[in-house]
């Protein structure tokens, strides 16, 4: 376990003030980030940057905190730092017209806060199980709703002065000569921190302004994929039969988790990701304890080549195998016969795939390649949409970055 120096270190940027939440690390996850963001809260009042007010004492002295991100790591840290009876003030600065934007109204993608996990214990736990901020496994939008309704009772303390600025443009963070203090600079329109609606008293145009603060955490969180391709959480139908055509062929372009996710949505059929682990292996005792074997060995500083570790145990003869097999046969079974995927991917060899990315997903992705669910390939892709006579609406480029969406 991490102590409070070392969190802090971890998170610092520089030796101003200035902390990131998650921005540089891999496997990030809802849950991920919100540990994070409480981390980073409780280590900055471990460590005396932030005090708390104690009934029956003098107050300490107000820190002016600003957070840039108004997603699940912003809003997380923000409510730790509340919970503790933090003697602060908050300025909140989101980028867009909503708190949460990237999730809000996403019905197509399934958060689950521990699947990531699997096949460890606990995997198939729905709650995420944190002191605040805590939800339930469901669909991003819902998640969404959850999680505003809980920050809802946080930002309407009273005791703690909490201002919200969306549609911020112009961020700057300037070092103030001889102060340990931090300006920041912004444009952007002032909403009610509680819900991000607008405030009876407020300007609702842009307004340019700049303020100094003792410390900033940059809680920007998953963003957008680079190079104009469509935000994963996007809604879309690439789970559902095409009401035209009896049968359509797509390009998925990605391998990483985003991708492997989009390849089994348009190849399985009822495809959720807790759903079908459950399906597949829960029965199967043997499978699932050599599949917790291969995870933990997929951990190790040099883990051996998980596509070599999969075929050799679907080529054994014990029981292990036999159960394997008989996952596949099962996968088989809910195969869509209304698509067709060319999987694109970078590497030469489909095996080379399997060297980075969740653990489940790629397991999930081995079955359906036995399964011949679908064609991988490294060709250019113009020459995929030429050959297969792909058409634009069937051209899925989809992130590499892991995330627990299904």
């Amino acid at each position: 376990m991490l102590t409070h120096k070392q969190i802090l270190a971890g998170c610092r940027l520089g030796r101003r003030s200035i902390y990131s939440i998650g921005n540089f690390d891999a496997g990030v996850t809802v849950l991920s980030q919100q540990t994070r963001a409480l981390n980073l809260a409780c280590a900055m009042i471990e460590d005396g940057l932030v005090s708390c007010t104690i009934p029956g004492r003098k107050p300490p002295q107000t820190r002016n905190i600003a957070i840039v991100g108004g997603g699940f790591a912003g809003l997380t840290f923000a409510a730790g730092l509340i919970a503790k009876n933090a003697n602060v003030k908050i300025s909140m600065f989101e980028e867009r017209d909503v708190l949460l934007p990237l999730q809000h109204g996403s019905d197509a993608r399934w958060l689950h806060p521990n699947i990531y996990n699997w096949p460890e214990a606990g995997s198939e736990m729905t709650a995420a199980m944190l002191p605040i901020m805590n939800w339930t496994a469901a669909r991003a939008s819902d998640v969404t709703v959850q999680l505003l309704s809980e920050w809802k009772i946080f930002a309407a303390r009273p005791v703690n002065e909490i201002k919200l600025f969306c549609n911020t443009r112009h961020l700057q963070i300037q070092a103030i000569a001889r102060r340990q203090k931090l300006r920041l600079e912004w444009v952007g329109e002032r909403r009610d921190p509680r819900d991000g609606g607008i405030l009876d008293d407020a300007q609702t145009s842009a307004i340019g302004a700049s303020e100094d603060f003792d410390h900033i955490v940059l809680a920007v969180g998953f963003g957008l994929e680079r190079g104009g391709t469509t935000s994963y959480w996007r809604n879309e139908e690439l789970g559902q039969p095409s009401l035209k055509e009896p049968r359509k062929t797509y390009m998925v372009s990605g391998g990483g988790d985003g991708g492997m996710i989009d390849l089994l949505r348009l190849r399985v059929s009822y495809f959720r990701q807790d759903r079908i682990l459950d399906q597949l292996f829960a029965a199967r005792t043997a499978l699932m304890t050599a599949m917790e074997r291969l995870a933990s060995r997929q951990r190790r500083r040099r883990p051996p080549a998980l596509f070599n570790e999969f075929e050799a145990l679907y080529a054994g003869e014990d029981q292990t195998g036999l159960e394997f097999k008989q996952a596949c046969d099962d996968l088989r079974a809910r195969l869509r016969r209304d698509t067709e995927v060319i999987f694109r991917i970078k590497h030469t060899n489909f095996s080379a795939l399997f060297s980075r990315g969740s653990f489940q997903n790629r397991l999930l992705v081995y079955l359906l390649f036995k399964c011949g669910g679908f064609f991988p390939t490294n060709q250019k892709m113009q020459l995929i949409i030429d050959q297969y006579s792909i058409s634009e609406d069937c051209i899925v480029t989809s992130p590499s970055y892991s995330s627990e969406c299904a």
